[in-house]
């Protein structure tokens, strides 16, 4: 194992590297170059980040589960920002994206509130703003491969 070989959040926007579908399933970016690709799906394999009950029936890993969970939480989330677009029904969905976790389904879900999604990566500790443009979609981060 070279570290070169994988993308790693705190060095590259691993936002860009990978896409998480309905029901938090995560997938490899389609639209990296074919190395990047490879890279990508190596982090994945490495932790284990593709595992769920459809194509690993032995998988005791539960992250599928909670990733499943936060993709329901978050979907009713956007339907009340939506009917109730009020700061504080705003500041009520970044307090249980907190609490339940899973940025990127967050973020995913959200993908066309920008307002919400600046809330996620000013909320979430860790996250590089730097690597989030106009708009905040995700960009090259400064430093890294992605």
């Amino acid at each position: 194992m070279v570290i070169t070989d994988y993308y790693w959040p705190d060095q590259d926007n691993t936002a860009r590297a990978f896409i998480y579908e309905e029901g938090g399933t995560i997938v490899v970016n389609p639209g990296l170059s074919a190395e990047q690709q490879a890279r990508a799906k190596r982090m994945i394999d490495l932790v284990g980040l593709d595992k769920n009950p459809g194509n690993d029936p032995a998988a005791s890993d539960r992250r599928w589960t909670n990733r499943l969970e936060a993709w329901g939480m978050a979907k009713r989330a956007r339907q009340h920002v939506q009917k109730f677009p009020v700061p504080e029904m705003r500041d009520q969905v970044v307090d249980t994206a907190l609490a339940k976790g899973f940025r990127s389904i967050w973020m995913t879900v959200f993908q066309d509130d920008p307002i919400m999604r600046v809330s996620f990566i000013n909320s979430f500790k860790g996250t590089s703003a730097t690597s989030f443009g106009p708009g905040a979609n995700p960009i090259h981060r400064p430093n890294g491969d992605l």
